[in-house]
């Protein structure tokens, strides 16, 4: 029996969740947009700025979870040969369900024009 790889963590933030025109107000509200006079400060302590800036803003709009990665669930039967005629199906598949839909009247299926001509094998 294969052991199972050791569950590992990592930082991520939900970005997809993040309210675009609100994180866009607060980079206009923010330093970042305020006029800066070049020979008042260093590059140093510009870079600084929009660091510190753009951390606050991505902590309050999408703030860091830690999620749990499962480990991998191999078992030794399942080679490259069984993941390619898998991914060979699964190929199959979608290209069988954009060829076909089901008929509204019950008959059955019925080919649906394909928006990609299909090339035989």
């Amino acid at each position: 029996m294969v052991d199972p790889a050791p569950s590992a963590t990592r930082l991520v933030r939900p970005w997809r969740r993040v309210d675009h025109e609100k994180v866009g107000q607060a980079l206009k509200d923010s330093a970042l947009c305020q006029s800066v006079t070049t020979s008042d400060t260093d590059i140093d302590e510009l870079f600084s700025a929009y660091d510190n800036v753009l951390r606050d803003i991505a902590d309050r709009f999408a703030p860091v979870q830690t999620v749990l990665r499962r480990p991998d669930r191999r078992v030794p039967w399942f080679d490259d040969g069984c993941r390619k005629a898998r991914n060979e199906s699964r190929r199959r598949e979608r290209r069988y369900h954009a060829v076909t839909v089901l008929s509204t009247d019950d008959s059955g299926l019925m080919p649906r024009a394909p928006a990609v001509p299909v090339v035989p094998e």
